[in-house]
């Protein structure tokens, strides 16, 4: 997705340190650091899609029905049966770093969509670990854009992804405590916008705290 994630990441990084230190994990360290080769990086290089190592993640052809696509078939990201575990796992971590004591951005993509939702929130709500859930979204247009000046992506599949990554049909700010069109917010805005949440919800919790 292109959605300007890992900028906003950043973004915060540098604007709460030296004060707050947050480390960083999400879907592209999974991907591209942690797995080796053959569980998406192979897949990722392949123009036979038949041959994919579908154990682990890869891409599933897909139909789009938009008029801003000029790929009436693209494909989406899915996880296999040992790629689920992996990725739960990735949870798993991100709840070790918190219980060390560091705080943690999470900088990832449901690209299945809900179930990987839930999963976030109800491993850190059963822990007790307070978060603040920040949804990004553009318009179409601006994924296609960015996608294709990236390169790096397989076409269409960020128009596909945006239907799914946020659940299909919910409410956005049912789900996140912010929700951040970064087509319209420059990326200070956007990190402004976030810290301001942040500091609302913790003097809200202070509040009610006994």
């Amino acid at each position: 997705m292109a959605t300007s994630k890992t900028t906003l990441r950043k973004g915060l990084q540098n604007r709460l340190k030296p004060k707050v230190t947050y480390l960083s994990t999400g879907i592209d360290i999974l991907l591209r650091e942690i797995l080796p080769e053959h569980c998406f990086l192979a897949n990722d290089a392949l123009r036979d899609l038949t041959k994919q190592d579908t154990d682990w993640f890869y891409w599933e052809p897909t139909s789009i029905n938009d008029s801003h696509s000029s790929h009436p078939t693209s494909v989406t990201l899915r996880c296999g049966p040992k790629g689920r575990k992996a990725w739960l796992g990735l949870v798993e971590c991100t709840l070790g770093l918190v219980r060390a004591g560091n705080h943690v951005i999470v900088d990832d993509v449901c690209f299945e969509g809900e179930w990987q939702l839930e999963a976030w929130k109800s491993r850190f709500e059963l822990e007790g670990v307070r978060v603040v859930m920040v949804g990004l979204h553009c318009h179409i247009d601006s994924l296609v854009k960015r996608e294709r000046e990236r390169g790096d992506r397989k076409m269409g599949s960020a128009m596909v992804q945006a239907s799914r990554v946020h659940g299909l049909g919910k409410d956005l700010n049912k789900v996140y405590d912010i929700v951040i069109d970064t087509r319209n917010t420059t990326p200070e805005d956007a990190v402004a916008q976030v810290v301001e949440v942040c500091l609302k919800k913790m003097i809200s919790r202070a509040k009610t705290s006994p």
